[in-house]
């Protein structure tokens, strides 16, 4: 297969893919906001938002670097352990600071809750937004490990 037609091939799989993504994530919203309610939806959202401000704040580009330095490529048994030794770094990093936004969400849900949110009963939903945003680490650890090694319909998949 021709390096043209690869490419075109990697980047209609991720373009079908983003397509379906925000197609499921539009729809998602429109069930979930017609079977919650406005306080149960709006409670939803905090947990969403929490969520991704404390990924944000924890990933530190780590997603970013995995994405550059395996872009490189394979070219001999040093870029490859090169390569491994990268996505072991980065595992280990996106895993600390899932780790660390998880702790960080579980432990401030108190403040957060009343000084930011007005609602100390929004305590819980914030430490569980904890877990989203450990889980959040590990996914993006495994697209950008995907993408970096250049296995994108996998990864659409």
């Amino acid at each position: 297969m021709s390096r043209f037609s690869q490419y075109t091939k990697n980047i209609g799989a991720l373009l079908g893919q983003s397509f379906v993504q925000r197609i499921l994530g539009m729809v998602t919203t429109i069930v979930l906001a017609r079977i919650l309610g406005s306080a149960s939806f709006g409670v939803y959202s905090i947990v969403v938002n929490t969520a991704s401000s404390a990924y944000g704040f924890v990933r530190l580009g780590v997603d970013s670097a995995i994405h550059v330095h395996m872009a490189e490529g394979h070219t001999d048994n040093t870029s490859r352990h090169r390569s491994e030794e990268i996505l072991s770094a980065g595992l280990l990093l996106l895993l600390l600071a899932g780790v660390l936004g998880g702790l960080g969400c579980f432990l401030m849900a108190d403040w957060l809750a009343e000084n930011i949110y007005g609602q100390q009963e929004l305590a819980v939903w914030i430490r569980a937004a904890g877990i989203v945003v450990f889980l959040q680490c590990v996914f993006q650890f495994c697209y950008t490990a995907m993408a970096g090694l250049h296995q994108f319909i996998d990864y659409a998949r």
